[in-house]
Protein backbone atom coordinates (compact mmCIF):
# COMPACT_ATOMS: atom_id res chain seq x y z
CA UNK A 1 0.00 0.00 0.00
CA UNK A 2 1.28 3.45 -0.89
CA UNK A 3 1.81 5.54 2.28
CA UNK A 4 -0.39 8.63 2.36
CA UNK A 5 1.17 11.87 3.38
CA UNK A 6 3.32 14.79 2.37
CA UNK A 7 6.98 15.54 2.82
CA UNK A 8 8.85 18.42 4.45
CA UNK A 9 12.30 19.89 4.02
CA UNK A 10 14.33 19.17 7.13
CA UNK A 11 15.91 22.41 8.35
CA UNK A 12 18.94 20.53 9.65
CA UNK A 13 20.09 18.25 6.81
CA UNK A 14 17.88 19.55 3.96
CA UNK A 15 16.39 16.10 3.46
CA UNK A 16 12.88 15.54 2.16
CA UNK A 17 11.25 14.03 5.25
CA UNK A 18 8.03 12.08 4.88
CA UNK A 19 5.41 12.60 7.60
CA UNK A 20 1.94 11.05 7.57
CA UNK A 21 -0.70 13.76 7.43
CA UNK A 22 -3.45 11.57 8.92
CA UNK A 23 -1.57 10.78 12.12
CA UNK A 24 0.18 14.05 12.77
CA UNK A 25 -0.64 17.17 10.88
CA UNK A 26 -4.11 17.93 12.23
CA UNK A 27 -3.31 17.24 15.87
CA UNK A 28 -0.15 19.35 15.91
CA UNK A 29 -1.91 22.17 14.06
CA UNK A 30 -4.75 22.20 16.58
CA UNK A 31 -2.33 22.13 19.50
CA UNK A 32 -0.30 24.98 18.01
CA UNK A 33 -3.42 27.06 17.37
CA UNK A 34 -4.61 26.52 20.94
CA UNK A 35 -1.18 27.43 22.31
CA UNK A 36 -1.07 30.63 20.24
CA UNK A 37 -4.51 31.68 21.47
CA UNK A 38 -3.47 30.93 25.01
CA UNK A 39 -0.38 33.09 24.64
CA UNK A 40 -2.56 35.94 23.34
CA UNK A 41 -4.54 35.90 26.58
CA UNK A 42 -2.67 37.61 29.40
CA UNK A 43 -4.89 35.79 31.91
CA UNK A 44 -4.12 32.27 30.67
CA UNK A 45 -0.71 32.69 29.05
CA UNK A 46 2.19 30.61 30.30
CA UNK A 47 5.53 32.28 30.80
CA UNK A 48 8.47 31.08 28.73
CA UNK A 49 9.84 29.32 31.82
CA UNK A 50 6.55 27.54 32.54
CA UNK A 51 6.17 26.42 28.92
CA UNK A 52 9.68 25.02 28.89
CA UNK A 53 9.15 23.27 32.22
CA UNK A 54 6.08 21.48 30.82
CA UNK A 55 8.02 20.34 27.77
CA UNK A 56 11.00 19.22 29.82
CA UNK A 57 8.69 17.07 31.97
CA UNK A 58 7.32 15.36 28.85
CA UNK A 59 10.82 14.78 27.47
CA UNK A 60 11.90 13.30 30.81
CA UNK A 61 8.95 10.89 30.60
CA UNK A 62 10.12 9.80 27.13
CA UNK A 63 13.53 9.00 28.61
CA UNK A 64 11.96 6.72 31.23
CA UNK A 65 10.59 4.55 28.41
CA UNK A 66 14.17 3.95 27.24
CA UNK A 67 15.39 2.96 30.67
CA UNK A 68 17.10 6.30 31.33
CA UNK A 69 16.33 8.41 34.37
CA UNK A 70 17.08 12.02 33.45
CA UNK A 71 16.36 14.79 35.98
CA UNK A 72 14.22 17.55 34.53
CA UNK A 73 16.86 20.09 35.55
CA UNK A 74 19.35 18.40 33.21
CA UNK A 75 17.25 19.02 30.08
CA UNK A 76 17.92 22.19 28.06
CA UNK A 77 15.42 22.98 25.27
CA UNK A 78 16.76 24.54 22.05
CA UNK A 79 15.55 25.64 18.63
CA UNK A 80 16.44 22.36 16.96
CA UNK A 81 18.97 19.61 17.62
CA UNK A 82 21.75 21.37 15.71
CA UNK A 83 21.54 24.28 18.15
CA UNK A 84 21.83 21.79 21.01
CA UNK A 85 24.87 20.12 19.44
CA UNK A 86 26.58 23.44 18.75
CA UNK A 87 25.92 24.61 22.32
CA UNK A 88 27.57 21.47 23.66
CA UNK A 89 30.61 21.96 21.45
CA UNK A 90 30.94 25.63 22.37
CA UNK A 91 30.80 24.88 26.09
CA UNK A 92 33.23 21.95 25.95
CA UNK A 93 35.90 23.38 23.65
CA UNK A 94 37.97 26.42 22.81
CA UNK A 95 39.59 27.35 19.45
CA UNK A 96 42.52 25.04 18.75
CA UNK A 97 41.14 22.13 20.81
CA UNK A 98 40.90 18.62 19.37
CA UNK A 99 37.66 16.65 19.14
CA UNK A 100 36.97 13.13 17.91
CA UNK A 101 34.38 12.75 15.15
CA UNK A 102 33.21 9.90 12.95
CA UNK A 103 34.41 9.01 9.44
CA UNK A 104 32.13 9.31 7.53
CA UNK A 105 30.14 11.83 9.55
CA UNK A 106 27.13 14.10 9.15
CA UNK A 107 28.45 17.01 7.08
CA UNK A 108 27.42 19.66 9.66
CA UNK A 109 30.10 18.22 11.95
CA UNK A 110 32.85 19.39 9.57
CA UNK A 111 31.16 22.78 9.34
CA UNK A 112 31.15 23.05 13.14
CA UNK A 113 34.84 22.09 13.35
CA UNK A 114 35.75 24.86 10.89
CA UNK A 115 33.44 27.42 12.43
CA UNK A 116 34.81 26.93 15.94
CA UNK A 117 38.40 26.57 14.69
CA UNK A 118 38.86 23.10 16.14
CA UNK A 119 41.05 20.18 15.16
CA UNK A 120 39.40 16.85 14.37
CA UNK A 121 40.51 13.25 14.77
CA UNK A 122 38.38 11.01 12.55
CA UNK A 123 37.32 7.60 13.91
CA UNK A 124 36.21 5.10 11.24
CA UNK A 125 32.66 3.73 11.26
CA UNK A 126 31.86 0.23 10.03
CA UNK A 127 28.42 0.24 8.34
CA UNK A 128 27.28 -2.74 10.39
CA UNK A 129 29.14 -2.62 13.73
CA UNK A 130 29.46 1.14 14.02
CA UNK A 131 32.29 3.14 15.58
CA UNK A 132 35.73 1.47 15.82
CA UNK A 133 36.45 1.62 19.56
CA UNK A 134 39.98 0.28 19.07
CA UNK A 135 40.93 3.25 16.90
CA UNK A 136 39.21 5.58 19.36
CA UNK A 137 41.22 4.15 22.27
CA UNK A 138 44.47 4.81 20.40
CA UNK A 139 43.33 8.33 19.50
CA UNK A 140 42.52 9.12 23.13
CA UNK A 141 45.99 7.99 24.14
CA UNK A 142 47.77 9.97 21.42
CA UNK A 143 45.76 13.20 21.22
CA UNK A 144 44.41 15.70 23.80
CA UNK A 145 40.78 15.02 22.85
CA UNK A 146 38.46 17.48 24.58
CA UNK A 147 35.16 15.94 23.45
CA UNK A 148 33.62 13.39 21.09
CA UNK A 149 30.69 13.96 18.73
CA UNK A 150 29.21 10.59 17.74
CA UNK A 151 25.90 9.19 16.46
CA UNK A 152 25.62 5.86 18.24
CA UNK A 153 22.23 4.91 16.72
CA UNK A 154 21.35 5.07 13.00
CA UNK A 155 24.56 6.93 12.29
CA UNK A 156 24.56 9.39 9.44
CA UNK A 157 25.25 8.60 6.61
CA UNK A 158 25.89 4.85 7.07
CA UNK A 159 22.87 3.98 9.24
CA UNK A 160 25.10 1.96 11.58
CA UNK A 161 24.01 1.31 15.18
CA UNK A 162 26.36 0.35 18.00
CA UNK A 163 25.21 -2.64 20.03
CA UNK A 164 24.30 -2.03 23.66
CA UNK A 165 27.53 -3.78 24.67
CA UNK A 166 29.62 -1.46 22.51
CA UNK A 167 27.74 1.62 23.73
CA UNK A 168 28.49 0.62 27.31
CA UNK A 169 32.14 0.00 26.38
CA UNK A 170 32.27 3.42 24.70
CA UNK A 171 30.97 5.17 27.81
CA UNK A 172 33.45 3.28 30.01
CA UNK A 173 36.34 4.17 27.71
CA UNK A 174 35.48 7.87 27.70
CA UNK A 175 34.96 7.89 31.47
CA UNK A 176 38.44 6.42 31.88
CA UNK A 177 39.86 9.43 30.04
CA UNK A 178 37.30 11.89 31.49
CA UNK A 179 36.23 12.90 27.97
CA UNK A 180 32.60 13.99 27.42
CA UNK A 181 30.46 12.46 24.68
CA UNK A 182 28.08 14.61 22.62
CA UNK A 183 25.58 11.94 21.57
CA UNK A 184 23.72 13.00 18.42
CA UNK A 185 20.61 10.82 18.62
CA UNK A 186 18.05 12.46 16.34
CA UNK A 187 17.13 9.29 14.41
CA UNK A 188 16.70 6.79 17.27
CA UNK A 189 12.87 6.94 17.25
CA UNK A 190 12.83 5.91 13.58
CA UNK A 191 14.01 2.33 14.11
CA UNK A 192 12.21 -0.49 12.28
CA UNK A 193 12.37 -3.02 15.12
CA UNK A 194 9.88 -3.65 17.89
CA UNK A 195 11.96 -1.80 20.45
CA UNK A 196 14.45 1.07 20.01
CA UNK A 197 18.13 0.76 20.76
CA UNK A 198 19.20 2.23 24.07
CA UNK A 199 21.13 5.50 23.91
CA UNK A 200 24.68 5.53 25.24
CA UNK A 201 23.27 7.92 27.86
CA UNK A 202 21.71 4.89 29.57
CA UNK A 203 25.17 3.65 30.60
CA UNK A 204 26.45 7.00 31.89
CA UNK A 205 26.92 7.30 35.64
CA UNK A 206 29.39 10.19 35.57
CA UNK A 207 27.35 12.89 33.79
CA UNK A 208 29.74 12.82 30.82
CA UNK A 209 27.16 12.04 28.10
CA UNK A 210 25.33 15.01 26.62
CA UNK A 211 22.39 13.41 24.81
CA UNK A 212 20.89 15.54 22.01
CA UNK A 213 17.48 14.81 20.50
CA UNK A 214 14.85 16.40 18.31
CA UNK A 215 11.22 16.13 17.24
CA UNK A 216 12.06 17.36 13.73
CA UNK A 217 12.56 13.91 12.20
CA UNK A 218 9.39 12.36 13.60
CA UNK A 219 6.81 14.84 14.85
CA UNK A 220 7.17 18.39 13.59
CA UNK A 221 9.84 18.98 10.90
CA UNK A 222 9.08 22.66 10.43
CA UNK A 223 8.80 23.67 14.08
CA UNK A 224 12.51 23.54 15.02
CA UNK A 225 12.58 22.08 18.50
CA UNK A 226 15.37 20.05 20.07
CA UNK A 227 17.02 19.49 23.43
CA UNK A 228 20.07 18.20 25.24
CA UNK A 229 20.15 16.13 28.42
CA UNK A 230 23.45 17.64 29.43
CA UNK A 231 24.57 15.73 32.52
CA UNK A 232 27.12 17.57 34.65
CA UNK A 233 27.29 20.35 32.04
CA UNK A 234 23.60 21.36 32.19
CA UNK A 235 24.10 24.62 34.08
CA UNK A 236 26.90 25.78 31.77
CA UNK A 237 24.90 24.93 28.66
CA UNK A 238 21.79 26.66 30.00
CA UNK A 239 23.87 29.77 30.67
CA UNK A 240 25.45 29.65 27.20
CA UNK A 241 22.06 29.24 25.58
CA UNK A 242 20.69 32.42 27.13
CA UNK A 243 23.83 34.32 26.14
CA UNK A 244 24.18 33.18 22.54
CA UNK A 245 20.91 31.78 21.16
CA UNK A 246 17.28 32.77 20.88
CA UNK A 247 14.97 30.55 22.96
CA UNK A 248 12.66 28.08 21.26
CA UNK A 249 9.21 29.40 20.36
CA UNK A 250 6.91 29.34 23.40
CA UNK A 251 3.77 28.37 21.40
CA UNK A 252 5.72 25.54 19.76
CA UNK A 253 6.91 24.30 23.16
CA UNK A 254 3.33 24.42 24.48
CA UNK A 255 1.95 22.63 21.43
CA UNK A 256 4.44 19.78 21.49
CA UNK A 257 4.18 19.35 25.26
CA UNK A 258 0.40 19.15 24.91
CA UNK A 259 0.64 16.63 22.08
CA UNK A 260 3.09 14.45 24.00
CA UNK A 261 0.76 14.42 27.00
CA UNK A 262 -2.62 14.05 25.29
CA UNK A 263 -1.89 12.82 21.76
CA UNK A 264 -0.85 9.36 20.63
CA UNK A 265 2.79 9.91 19.76
CA UNK A 266 3.68 6.22 20.02
CA UNK A 267 0.98 5.30 17.52
CA UNK A 268 2.27 7.96 15.14
CA UNK A 269 5.80 6.57 15.46
CA UNK A 270 4.67 3.00 14.77
CA UNK A 271 2.98 4.06 11.54
CA UNK A 272 5.86 6.27 10.48
CA UNK A 273 8.31 3.40 11.00
CA UNK A 274 6.17 1.05 8.90
CA UNK A 275 5.96 3.63 6.14
CA UNK A 276 9.71 4.24 6.16
CA UNK A 277 10.47 0.50 6.09
CA UNK A 278 8.18 0.17 3.05
CA UNK A 279 9.85 3.11 1.32
CA UNK A 280 13.32 1.74 2.04
CA UNK A 281 12.42 -1.61 0.48
CA UNK A 282 11.13 0.09 -2.66
CA UNK A 283 14.21 2.26 -3.12
CA UNK A 284 16.63 -0.57 -2.36
CA UNK A 285 14.90 -2.76 -4.94
CA UNK A 286 15.12 0.07 -7.49
CA UNK A 287 18.86 0.52 -6.83
CA UNK A 288 19.43 -3.19 -7.41
CA UNK A 289 17.32 -3.05 -10.59
CA UNK A 290 18.76 0.07 -12.21
CA UNK A 291 22.30 0.72 -10.95
CA UNK A 292 25.40 -0.78 -12.59
CA UNK A 293 26.73 -4.18 -11.62
CA UNK A 294 29.08 -3.94 -8.65
CA UNK A 295 27.00 -1.36 -6.78
CA UNK A 296 26.76 -2.14 -3.06
CA UNK A 297 24.62 -0.61 -0.35
CA UNK A 298 23.81 -0.72 3.33
CA UNK A 299 20.17 -1.09 4.36
CA UNK A 300 20.01 0.36 7.88
CA UNK A 301 17.43 -0.77 10.45
CA UNK A 302 15.74 2.61 10.46
CA UNK A 303 15.95 6.24 9.40
CA UNK A 304 15.51 7.42 5.82
CA UNK A 305 18.91 7.18 4.11
CA UNK A 306 20.70 4.54 2.03
CA UNK A 307 24.51 4.56 1.91
CA UNK A 308 25.51 3.34 -1.55
CA UNK A 309 28.97 2.40 -2.83
CA UNK A 310 29.34 2.77 -6.59
CA UNK A 311 31.67 0.67 -8.76
CA UNK A 312 35.26 1.91 -9.01
CA UNK A 313 34.69 3.58 -12.37
CA UNK A 314 32.02 5.96 -11.05
CA UNK A 315 33.07 9.13 -9.24
CA UNK A 316 30.34 10.31 -6.88
CA UNK A 317 30.99 14.01 -7.52
CA UNK A 318 30.70 13.45 -11.27
CA UNK A 319 27.45 11.55 -10.76
CA UNK A 320 26.22 14.37 -8.51
CA UNK A 321 26.86 16.89 -11.30
CA UNK A 322 25.12 14.73 -13.88
CA UNK A 323 22.15 14.16 -11.57
CA UNK A 324 21.89 17.87 -10.78
CA UNK A 325 21.45 18.58 -14.48
CA UNK A 326 18.37 16.30 -14.34
CA UNK A 327 17.14 17.98 -11.12
CA UNK A 328 17.84 14.86 -9.06
CA UNK A 329 19.31 15.41 -5.59
CA UNK A 330 21.95 13.09 -4.14
CA UNK A 331 24.72 13.65 -1.59
CA UNK A 332 28.25 12.68 -2.72
CA UNK A 333 30.30 10.82 -0.15
CA UNK A 334 33.14 13.35 -0.08
CA UNK A 335 31.04 15.82 1.96
CA UNK A 336 30.96 13.34 4.85
CA UNK A 337 34.71 13.41 5.53
CA UNK A 338 37.20 16.15 6.38
CA UNK A 339 39.67 14.52 3.99
CA UNK A 340 37.12 14.17 1.13
CA UNK A 341 37.15 10.38 1.21
CA UNK A 342 34.32 8.13 0.01
CA UNK A 343 34.53 9.42 -3.55
CA UNK A 344 32.68 6.34 -4.78
CA UNK A 345 29.83 6.67 -2.26
CA UNK A 346 26.52 8.50 -2.37
CA UNK A 347 23.70 8.96 0.12
CA UNK A 348 20.14 8.50 -1.13
CA UNK A 349 17.05 9.67 0.73
CA UNK A 350 13.98 7.42 0.68
CA UNK A 351 11.93 9.53 3.09
CA UNK A 352 9.24 10.61 0.63
CA UNK A 353 6.20 8.89 -0.88
CA UNK A 354 7.07 6.32 -3.54
CA UNK A 355 5.61 7.39 -6.87
CA UNK A 356 6.30 6.59 -10.53
CA UNK A 357 8.25 9.87 -10.70
CA UNK A 358 10.52 8.78 -7.84
CA UNK A 359 11.16 5.41 -9.50
CA UNK A 360 11.91 7.24 -12.73
CA UNK A 361 14.49 9.36 -10.88
CA UNK A 362 16.25 6.24 -9.58
CA UNK A 363 16.12 4.72 -13.07
CA UNK A 364 17.68 7.88 -14.50
CA UNK A 365 20.29 7.96 -11.74
CA UNK A 366 21.25 4.36 -12.49
CA UNK A 367 21.51 5.14 -16.19
CA UNK A 368 23.74 8.12 -15.44
CA UNK A 369 25.96 5.94 -13.23
CA UNK A 370 26.37 3.45 -16.08
CA UNK A 371 27.22 6.29 -18.46
CA UNK A 372 29.78 7.69 -16.03
CA UNK A 373 31.29 4.24 -15.71
CA UNK A 374 31.85 4.12 -19.46
CA UNK A 375 33.17 7.69 -19.67
CA UNK A 376 35.72 7.39 -16.89
CA UNK A 377 38.84 5.31 -17.01
CA UNK A 378 38.99 3.00 -13.98
CA UNK A 379 41.57 4.16 -11.46
CA UNK A 380 43.38 2.17 -8.82
CA UNK A 381 43.29 3.53 -5.32
CA UNK A 382 43.54 2.43 -1.73
CA UNK A 383 40.14 2.26 -0.05
CA UNK A 384 40.02 3.21 3.58
CA UNK A 385 37.38 3.35 6.25
CA UNK A 386 33.87 2.28 5.42
CA UNK A 387 34.55 1.07 1.87
CA UNK A 388 36.84 -1.66 3.22
CA UNK A 389 34.10 -3.17 5.38
CA UNK A 390 32.78 -6.66 4.61
CA UNK A 391 29.24 -7.92 4.46
CA UNK A 392 27.58 -5.28 2.31
CA UNK A 393 24.05 -5.83 1.06
CA UNK A 394 23.90 -6.10 -2.72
Amino acid sequence: MQPAGRFFLCARCRAQVFICRRCNRGQISRALTAATRRMASSRNALSAGEAEADLRRQIARRYVATGVMVPIEEIVVTSGALDALMLCLQVLTRPGDTIAIERPAFHAVQDAVKRLRLKAVEIPVDPHRGLDLGVLEVALAQHPVRACWFMTTLQQPTGATLSDELKEALVRLLAKHDVPLIEDDVFRELHFGLTPAYPAKRFDSNGLVLHCGSFSKSLAPGLRLGWVAAGRYAARIEHARWLTMAPASVPVQCAIADYLEHGDYNRLLRKLRRDLAFLQSRMAAAVVRYFPKGTRMVRPPGGFFLWVELPDGVEAVRLFEMAEAHEIAIAPGAIFSCSSEFRHHIRLNYGRPWTPDVEKEIHTLGTLAKRAMVEQRPTRHIKRGISSAKGWNT
